[in-house]
């Protein structure tokens, strides 16, 4: 029988997964800009960066707030823990805004070798958040540079083990392919196949070698398989220019993420911890999460879908315009 705090752990995650899906078009955006030629490509590239950002700070301050009151204990275990990684991550955020905005306005007044110029500011501390948000990540599931008796960190062991940069080679290569489905790239299909050839190896051999468990629940589940074997087929998509790509693989990278949060339930720090500890009041604090989560949902979801339809779609006749001229 599934217990409520699984279901309410699954709705933390999705809601996690989101937040990371949306964030790593991002990351795509800010590695894909400074090399794409002029053209449509880069246009929409321009506009979904004017809608993200509102969608990813919206899903971010709801997690906070939902961590916060059903799994209290984290923010105790983070400002231990994680307190080096969690401000660099908001300076890293500041420079990444800062230099954002200065390309956003820059381009607003057609001055476009400074427009270029932020944008190639803004690409670097993204990549370094990506980098920072990835260690937060590997060291909480897999517990390496974390004592998980005392809680004290070892910051040069959690930033720079073979776990963690195999982990986060296997994202940047899975972003590739993400971003490439997304802005439905189809002269870069073969760079998309074999960069999601390359994530699936890496994490599948860093999860063996360092946190076997979830790597045993992966192989051993039907439901990876079906999901490896559909990301594979939206390359045939992809070929075929199939117009929602860019929804079909948001859906599918927040899958991900939830699948790999079902094979690390119940347990984080390469099972030291479980996760009910870390629960306020897990019974009735798990229920009242379900409903909690549903609703920021529906207002996550409400404010992706007003993005793209202020930000992006009413802005694409414009951009389809200029790219033709």
């Amino acid at each position: 029988m599934v217990s409520i705090q699984f279901i309410s752990f699954l709705f933390s995650i999705a809601v996690l997964s989101y937040f990371a899906a949306m964030f790593l078009i991002d990351v795509g955006i800010a590695v894909f800009t400074p090399i794409t030629k002029e053209g449509s490509y880069k246009s929409k590239m321009s506009l979904i960066l004017d809608a993200l950002w509102a969608i990813i700070g919206t899903s971010a301050v709801y997690l906070v707030v939902t961590l916060e009151s059903v799994y209290a204990t984290i923010t105790y275990v983070a400002g231990i823990a994680l307190l080096l990684p969690f401000l660099a991550f908001l300076i890293f955020l500041a420079l990444h805004h800062g230099f954002l905005g200065y390309a956003e306005g820059f381009g607003f007044l057609g001055i476009k070798h400074l427009e270029e110029k932020y944008i190639l500011a803004y690409s670097i501390p993204t990549i370094i958040l990506a980098f920072i948000g990835i260690t937060i990540f590997t060291s909480v599931l897999s517990g390496i540079g974390i004592n998980a008796s005392t809680l004290e960190p070892d910051y040069v062991k959690m930033f720079f083990n073979p776990f963690n940069i195999m982990f986060f080679i296997a994202i940047a290569a899975y972003t590739i392919y993400y971003v490439t489905l997304f802005f439905n790239m189809k002269d870069k299909l073969m760079i998309a196949g074999i960069s999601l050839t390359v994530a699936n190896a890496l994490i599948l051999a860093g999860l063996y070698a360092y946190v076997p468990y979830v790597f045993s629940k992966a192989i051993t589940n039907p439901g990876f398989w079906i999901y490896l074997v559909v990301l594979y087929a939206m390359l045939y998509s992809l070929h075929k220019g199939f117009r929602f790509n860019n929804v079909i693989s948001v859906i599918l990278t927040a899958i991900g993420g939830i699948i790999m949060g079902m094979f690390m339930y119940p347990y984080v720090l390469n099972g030291a911890v479980n996760v009910y500890s870390l629960m306020t009041n897990p019974a009735t604090l798990a229920a009242a999460d379900i409903v909690i989560t549903i609703i920021g949902l529906f207002v996550v979801g409400g404010l992706t879908a007003i993005a793209y339809k202020i930000l992006y779609k009413s802005k694409q006749p414009q951009v389809t315009t200029s790219s033709h001229k």
